[in-house]
């Protein structure tokens, strides 16, 4: 890769910048940083306040890593949907060559880290009996129960709000429990 980065730096450096740009978020998410870990970096490369809103949570760093104070009206520009809410980056006045790339490499890894970390989809294929037992025993190791550990399930009816475990929908012969 650093071998292609230099390749391209001598054609065409901007080029060569975006590639940084995706080698930098591929590395973050292989070394499994956290939703935390990504918008730090966003906001590393960018020279901006980069932020992630998560499940109705809002993640805000600066360029210096530090939390900015709060700022409601701060432009979110430029923006990019991703799975479970949003990313952006808040720059006023001109874009820089990269920021719709880091934008977009930051939505990626959000959602990969969504993927990693999924509680009901691990939980989902816990219970699943047509699921091999390779499977099931992965998924415990994302909940982070060891095979063989004693756990609770408690049934309640489709309409019980989830608290905050992990829950998931299941037909049983009685009608659909949570």
């Amino acid at each position: 890769m650093q071998e292609l980065v230099g390749r391209l730096t001598a054609l065409d450096p901007e080029a060569s910048e975006s590639l940084k740009v995706v080698t930098y978020f591929d590395t973050l998410v292989t070394a499994g940083a956290g939703l935390d870990g990504v918008v730090r970096g966003a906001a590393a490369l960018s020279g901006a306040v980069a932020g992630a809103e998560r499940r109705g949570r809002v993640t805000r760093r600066g360029p210096d890593g530090a939390r900015p104070p709060e700022a409601p009206d701060s432009p979110r520009s430029p923006q990019r949907e991703c799975s479970v809410g949003s990313v952006w980056l808040e720059r006023t006045g001109e874009h820089h060559a990269n920021d719709e790339m880091i934008v977009e490499r930051l939505a990626l890894a959000v959602d990969l880290i969504e993927a990693r970390y999924d509680p009901v989809g691990a939980l989902e294929t816990t219970i699943d009996p047509t699921r091999s037992r390779e499977e099931r025993t992965t998924a415990l190791a994302r909940l982070g129960i060891a095979p063989g550990s004693r756990i609770r399930i408690i049934a309640t009816g489709p309409d019980a709000r989830p608290g905050s475990a992990p829950s998931t929908a299941v037909p049983t012969r009685h009608g659909l429990l949570r």
